[in-house]
């Protein structure tokens, strides 16, 4: 009885790295296709050298989001269960940023404008933007702040220990410098994006300098890698 025990365990591990090998063979298999049509298209010869890394990781294994409590600039909660169903870019800044953050929600305003243009709708695609100066960046102005770039970016802010949970679990790091400027301070940030799967899981990370193209080929990838291994469990 223990034997049968042991080898469907074997199995059952054996399945699992199948399953995910698989998946990394097909991330591969597409990554190489893009890297040829964008290093012809992107750059007018073949060979370049824009490695398919330089635009994005996968997190392996993707790792849940806990405990997050911050508010929408309804003043609404959000939890990780906002997340759930949907694929989310998350990407942190503020709203007095003279010019990562505007760059960067530019940027992600034209890639929302892709997906339209190719599936008529998005809606199984979050955006948004969490403060990392809660102090200054009140809901209301924080709302006004990410409609201008789209109507459908969320921002979200809430307590400095919960703003600092969530990117802690993302790898993300910023920090008040300046503080005693006549001119106010400032905050140094991280400009990557990071890609929340339909499980509240950091799936991936994008780092700048971000492209919405790219960003688009990438997510039609990480679907298919997500519902290769989601089936093969």
């Amino acid at each position: 009885m223990l034997k049968f025990a042991v080898k469907n365990e074997a199995v059952v591990i054996s399945r699992r790295y199948k399953t995910w090998l698989g998946a990394v063979l097909l991330l591969v298999a597409v990554c190489l296709i893009l890297f040829t049509v964008f290093s012809t298209n992107r750059l007018g010869q073949s060979g370049a050298t824009l490695l398919v890394d330089r635009v994005s990781s996968l997190v392996l294994p993707p790792r849940l989001v806990s405990n997050l409590a911050l508010i929408d600039c309804d003043e609404r909660p959000f939890t990780a269960h906002n997340l759930v169903d949907r694929w989310t870019f998350i990407v942190f800044g503020f709203t007095y940023c003279p010019d990562v953050c505007p760059s960067t929600l530019a940027v992600l305003a034209e890639f929302r404008e892709v997906l339209m243009r190719e599936f008529v709708d998005a809606k199984d695609v979050n955006i948004i933007l969490v403060t990392v100066d809660p102090e200054r960046d009140i809901p209301a102005t924080l709302k006004q702040y990410v409609q201008h770039f789209d109507p459908n970016f969320i921002g979200l802010s809430g307590t400095a220990a919960s703003i600092r949970n969530l990117a802690n679990q993302l790898g993300a790091s910023y920090e008040i410098t300046n503080r005693d400027a006549s001119a106010g301070y400032t905050v140094s940030h991280s400009a990557s994006l990071y890609l929340i799967d339909p499980q509240a899981r950091h799936y991936a990370t994008f780092v700048a300098p971000l492209e919405a193209a790219l960003i688009e080929q990438r997510l039609k990838v990480f679907k298919q890698l997500y519902a290769q291994t989601k089936e093969g469990r």
